[in-house]
Formats: structure tokens, C-alpha cells, sequence
């Protein structure tokens, strides 16, 4: 899921978040890191977009207010395609599709991590995640172990799907994409054929002319 110049600079220019589209502050990618609250929000985020229509996007860099802060140099030497899909994956099963790019505009940085849409299985949390909580120092659960993440549909966020709403469009897409994976591939292997259309008269007509 590889955005285009024009594309990427779109987004770093949004206005305002939206169901698929999230702002982040910029900040070290890393456990150990001093706002590792923040990295397991991107990683809960990115789970959640995988499970929402269309993916999304997260872009570092900006305030909640759209604000063009930039990604500050130390933390921009942390944010590599290997180290986010190792740090969301690890705790994303099945694995996600993710793609981290970097663009300067207006002269300062941004990072842009592109979250593709579940290909074939919702993807559920598969390790329990606790941050530190910077507010008030207590160790809270960024992730649940066995949750389903999506974006919310009537709020901009990602949380666990709790309502029958939410969970029954990842079903349908997965039940979707389930059959059209079965229709492709027995179709690749000879097993099923769709029928064919009947001659018209203008068919037949043409038909008999030609062996006139």
C-alpha cells in the first residue's frame, strides 16, 4: 500500500482526522522510549484500521488540530518500515500490511505509516499490551489480547468493536472476501465456468452471411 508524492502530501495536509485518517505528535518509535504510550496508541490504531474499510492512514507529525508541527530529527531516525510492522505485528494476528513513508513539506518531516485493509481474516489483538500511563503514572491496557479492534463508526477512534453493528460489517467483508477468493481460485483451476450468452438473431444473421 504504497501512496504516490501527491497522495502522501494529501494527507499530511488533512484538515482534520476522520474514520480513516489519524494526527500523532512527534515522538521516538521505540519500547523503551520516553512516550512508548504513544507508540502502543499507533499500534492499536493500526490494528483497528486494518479491520475498518479502506485501511487508513496515521500521520506523525501533526497536532490534533491539524497543526503542521513536523517530526523532530532524533525521533525521525526511529521510524522504519521494519521496526513499525515488527512493533504492530507483534501483536496483530494475522499479520498486518503496513507501509511507513517519509516526506518533507514546508520544510520540516513527516512520517506517514499506511495501514491496508484486511485481506482476507479480521485481524485480532493476539498479545496483551500495558503502557505507563504519563498522566497519572499507573500502568494502563493499551491492548487486549482476543480484541477486536476497528475505527469507530460514530466516533473518531479506535476502540474494541462492541457494538452488533460494527461486527457484523467485518463479518460481511470477510464473508465477502472469502467467497470471491473461492470463486478466483476455482475459476484459475478449471472448476467452475460461467455460462455462456446465448446468439442473438443479429449473431446468427451475421453467421450466415459470412458463409454466403
Amino acid at each position: 500500500m504504497q501512496g504516490t508524492h501527491d497522495e502522501l502530501e494529501l494527507l499530511i495536509h488533512s484538515e482534520q482526522e476522520s474514520r480513516n485518517v489519524e494526527f500523532k505528535v512527534s515522538f521516538a518509535w521505540g519500547k523503551r522510549q520516553p512516550r512508548a504510550d504513544l507508540r502502543a496508541k499507533v499500534i492499536r490504531t493500526i490494528l483497528a484500521m486494518a479491520n475498518t474499510p479502506d485501511g487508513g492512514a496515521i500521520v506523525i507529525g501533526k497536532g490534533n488540530d491539524g497543526s503542521l508541527l513536523g517530526v523532530q530529527p532524533p525521533h525521525l531516525t526511529t521510524w522504519t518500515q521494519d521496526a513499525v510492522c515488527e512493533g504492530a505485528n507483534d501483536h496483530a494476528s494475522p499479520s498486518v500490511s503496513v507501509t511507513v513513508s517519509k516526506r518533507t513539506v514546508d520544510g520540516k518531516a513527516f512520517v506517514v505509516v499506511q495501514v491496508a485493509p484486511f485481506d482476507a481474516i479480521p485481524v485480532a489483538c493476539c498479545k496483551q499490551l500495558m503502557v505507563r500511563d504519563p498522566t497519572t503514572q499507573k500502568d494502563v491496557c493499551c491492548l487486549l489480547k482476543g480484541g477486536l479492534y476497528a475505527r469507530s463508526l460514530h466516533k473518531i477512534e479506535s476502540a474494541l468493536v462492541a457494538s452488533a453493528e460494527e461486527m457484523r460489517d467485518i463479518l460481511d467483508r470477510a464473508l465477502e472476501s472469502a467467497r470471491r477468493r473461492w470463486v478466483e481460485s476455482n475459476l484459475r483451476a478449471g472448476l467452475i465456468r460461467f455460462p455462456t450468452q446465448e446468439p442473438t438473431d443479429a449473431d446468427r444473421f451475421a453467421a450466415e452471411l459470412g458463409e454466403i
